[in-house]
């Protein structure tokens, strides 16, 4: 079954039909106006055990939305990262993947259907 994205307000997204609450969503305030979303690489070096083949949408560090290019160069998919808090351990960070969209434009559709 398709993950299934509800309306912005909502913030959950639906894996296998189950419902998953997203935690509130703020943009990414940085310290310089010159830094953009082209600052993915050093938000990523930060944490241990995320590709760096991400595109930062928006995160907290211990949760993340992004375009995810591990498999493909062109039209990303959007992905969920969330923290396995029960499988982390101060020495290792444990993460979970949940697809979102196979492509940004059908990560926009979800969201204003």
């Amino acid at each position: 079954m398709e993950n299934d994205f509800h309306e912005a307000k909502d913030k959950y997204v639906k894996v296998y039909g189950e419902r998953v609450d997203l935690p509130s969503i703020e943009p990414i305030y940085f310290e310089k106006d010159d830094v953009s979303i082209l600052s993915s690489l050093e938000l990523l070096k930060e944490v241990e055990g995320l590709p760096k083949e991400f595109i930062v949408l928006w995160t907290d560090f211990n949760y993340w939305i992004v375009l995810d290019y591990r498999d493909r160069k062109n039209n990303s998919s959007v992905v969920y990262i969330a923290e396995n808090f029960s499988a982390s351990s101060h020495e290792k960070k444990e993460w979970e993947f949940i697809k979102i969209a196979d492509s940004f434009d059908g990560f926009l559709k979800k969201l204003f259907r």
